[in-house]
């Protein structure tokens, strides 16, 4: 068994296609030991408000949102950022029915064989259900022919602004 991400360029990318985001958590930092190289935003995370961390486990789980920032004028984009070790972190906590879109995503590969038969997958889920759960090891959206616990599920495979593969999920239930 390895997890295996979904192919792309640079790092994930994060749209909120139908999200009120108003129930935010913006004053914890992305704990140091959990993610010691930073935090693609699109992943699932959770918050230890007493910490002031943001970790991979925990009760109060949502999805990482933070907005891009770009230093590099000449490599504009949302793949070029990501929140940095020890960073700010903007935690977004959704409601049912709530879509996002992001290429943070990842499936196993003794589920999906390859990333072609998973592609293959995510283009038949109007037959066959796919469902999106955290990756305890990273936080990316693992998806899933199963429906256990499942905080999500896929809508449809479709793309981010720069054209790369992506998935569109639905809020299921509370992360």
């Amino acid at each position: 068994m390895a997890i295996v991400r979904l192919s792309h360029d640079g790092n994930g990318m994060l749209e909120r296609t139908r999200v009120v985001a108003n129930r935010t958590e913006a004053q914890c930092s992305l704990d140091t030991t959990d993610f010691p190289n930073g935090c693609e935003v699109g992943s699932i995370v959770a918050v230890d408000k007493a910490a002031g961390l943001v970790k991979l486990s925990g009760s109060l789980k949502g999805v990482l949102a933070n907005t891009e920032r770009t230093p590099d004028q000449y490599k504009p984009g949302l793949k070029e950022y990501k929140v940095p070790k020890g960073g700010m972190a903007v935690v977004l906590f959704m409601d049912k029915g709530e879509e996002i879109i992001t290429n943070t995503v990842c499936y196993d590969n003794t589920e999906f064989a390859s990333e072609a038969a998973f592609i293959t997958a995510l283009e038949g889920v109007k037959t066959t259900a796919l469902y999106g759960i955290q990756d305890a090891t990273t936080g990316a959206i693992k998806v899933t022919a199963t429906a256990t616990d499942a905080p999500f599920v896929v809508v449809k495979k479709t793309t981010v602004p720069d054209g790369q593969t992506a998935v569109k999920f639905i809020a299921i239930s509370d992360l």
